[in-house]
């Protein structure tokens, strides 16, 4: 019986996008990428052991492959939250402003945000305003996938009741992580964060706060 194999020639990468590339006997094209942007050029050829006796042919026609690697998606999400106070009274209220935006420059589809408010509060009411194509998500302190336009930003505004003791450190946490088929240009401020300390000096105070 005859056997198979592909011969494969790499004719051009001037980018040098492939570290290798074969195509096994039943026709499984397999690549590695460097990492690199650009396009490759592979020549592949079917060579059977039969020889090429009585005017026989070893080898088919080449035929040609393009490996092309381009460059994900970038986006620049970022949040933020804070509550503007360092501390609260016991059964004091608190309300949280929030933000979640892409400053672009691509859209980021299915952008997955965690709203982790503190147990230490109970959510009174939450509201959310979409600008730049956003839609605000049904409930937006459940989190989930969200859709950033270039552009796009969501507030957010958060009331939350005290329901800790007194020293209890009430820390509410934003994060905002970008799809996987886009590159985050800054990930560092995908993290937002808000801390408050609840202090027994203090009466129970509206969210414009109060002196004891």
């Amino acid at each position: 019986a005859q056997s198979l194999r592909f011969d494969t020639t790499v004719v051009a990468d001037p980018g040098g996008v492939l570290a290798a590339v074969a195509v096994a006997a039943e026709g499984t094209l397999t690549f590695e990428l460097t990492g690199a942007i650009g396009q490759a050029l592979v020549e592949v050829v079917l060579i059977d052991d039969g020889g090429t006796a009585a005017g026989g042919l070893d080898r088919s026609p080449a035929f040609e492959l393009r490996i092309e690697v381009t460059p994900a998606p970038q986006i620049d999400l970022a949040v933020a939250i804070d509550d503007d106070r360092e501390q609260v009274g016991v059964n004091g209220m608190l309300r949280y402003h929030a933000s979640i935006e892409n400053r672009g420059p691509d859209d980021a589809p299915a952008a997955i945000l965690t709203v982790d408010v503190s147990p230490l509060v109970r959510t009174t009411a939450a509201a959310c305003e979409a600008m730049g194509g956003t839609v605000c998500p049904d409930d937006i302190t459940a989190g989930g996938a969200v859709d950033l336009p270039a552009g796009g930003r969501l507030d957010l505004v958060l009331d939350v009741e005290v329901v800790a003791s007194p020293g209890s450190v009430i820390e509410t946490r934003l994060n905002v992580r970008a799809p996987d088929d886009r590159e985050e240009l800054a990930p560092a401020d995908n993290d937002g964060f808000d801390r408050t300390v609840v202090d027994d000096a203090l009466f129970a105070s509206s969210f414009e706060g109060g002196e004891p």
